[in-house]
């Protein structure tokens, strides 16, 4: 994920394009954590699961983004944006 960013209450991203077709993305995880305490194994930090490149968000945290392939192979995260 590049460009990620908060203003207001839009979180925003860009993707890159992957070197293939079947690993470019399809679909974004949204995560969200109360602090910097960053635990991507833990599923009740997913917030959204989206084919848009935002979602607006209301409450305060870290938020990180992964893209999910056509067959749902996860990408590296993002950096943390906090809100």
């Amino acid at each position: 994920m590049r460009n990620l960013k908060i203003k207001g209450n839009e979180l925003s991203w860009n993707a890159a394009a992957a070197a293939n077709k079947v690993s470019d993305p399809v679909k974004f995880v949204i995560y969200r954590f109360d602090s910097d305490n960053i635990d991507l194994d833990d599923p009740s930090a997913i917030v959204a699961v989206t084919r848009d490149k935002k979602l607006t968000v209301s409450r305060p945290g870290y938020y990180i983004v992964t893209a999910l392939d056509r067959v749902n192979n996860e990408s590296a995260p993002s950096r943390a944006v906090k809100k």
